[in-house]
């Protein structure tokens, strides 16, 4: 067998490998909600509980800046936005035990939310008045988020052992996305609102694109594996970029640095 057939087969089976555990935290999910002995709690959050005293240099009256930690052992999160709510955050956690603890702390303009978990499904729904820093650490589980409704999220940063991270740019800002995957995969799904870079390490596993246009600039480090490059030109031996990536305001880079495993760039016309 030739070089280019292993090649071709690698980049297959990490491709693969990512699509299923992406998609780890939603069959767990599914296959959960089939047992009768899971508890469903709703964590709610309202404007009127924020420290009203403190509004100098704020918006919205209170705070302007929410840092969500989120710990997880297993299971997923799910993130999403909703506009025009007195609602800062509405959290329903699934889970055969009471494990999810929800603590917050306000600081000023800064908000802090903490989310400790040991196996729970957590849909995180947050208000987009505020600028958004997220942060979520997991053992085997699946990381998302849809950032809809104008949300504005200034990082996100996520490590996970075994699962996937599903990022989908749907009107809202994301500047940066740090992710950390020692087994599993990334997607990114969508059109980025401006700049948008992304900064990602594989031990083993790929990264998948499903951009509406193709206006990335990706780098990429494979020690073993390689690129399914789709319509994306070839600038060098480790950067590929999209043919609209000039000429758009919106933008993606993307720096990857896999061990094992294989890029994929696939770019749709709506």
């Amino acid at each position: 067998m030739n070089g280019n057939k292993i090649l071709g087969i690698i980049i297959i089976i990490a491709l693969i490998l990512s699509v299923a555990l992406v998609g780890y935290g939603a069959v767990n999910k599914v296959v959960d909600n089939d047992e009768d002995n899971l508890i469903e709690t709703q964590h709610v959050m309202d404007e009127s509980e924020l420290n009203k005293s403190e509004v100098e240099d704020t918006v919205n009256g209170t705070i302007s800046t929410v840092n969500l930690n989120i710990n997880q052992k297993t299971g997923g999160a799910n993130i999403q936005f909703s506009d025009n709510t007195t609602t800062v955050y509405s959290i329903t956690s699934t889970e055969e035990e009471a494990s999810t603890n929800i603590s917050t702390h306000q600081n000023g303009s800064n908000l802090e939310i903490n989310i400790e978990s040991n196996s729970s499904e957590n849909t995180i729904v947050l208000s987009n008045k505020y600028k958004y820093n997220i942060t979520g650490n997991f053992v085997a589980g699946g990381f998302a988020a849809d950032l809809n409704n104008n949300s504005q999220v200034d990082n996100i940063n996520v490590n996970t052992t075994l699962g996937g991270v599903t990022i989908e740019l749907n009107g809202g800002s994301l500047n940066t996305l740090n992710v950390r995957i020692t087994t599993g995969g990334l997607n990114i799904i969508g059109e980025p609102n401006g700049l948008t870079t992304v900064n990602s390490e594989i031990e083993i596993g790929g990264v998948n694109l499903q951009l509406s246009k193709p206006v990335a600039d990706i780098f990429s480090n494979i020690e073993l594996g390689g690129i399914n490059p789709g319509d994306y030109q070839q600038i060098s031996e480790d950067e590929y970029k999209g043919n609209d990536f000039d000429s758009s305001e919106n933008k993606l880079i993307i720096n990857n640095y896999i061990r094992v495993g294989g890029v994929n760039t696939q770019s749709f016309s709506y």
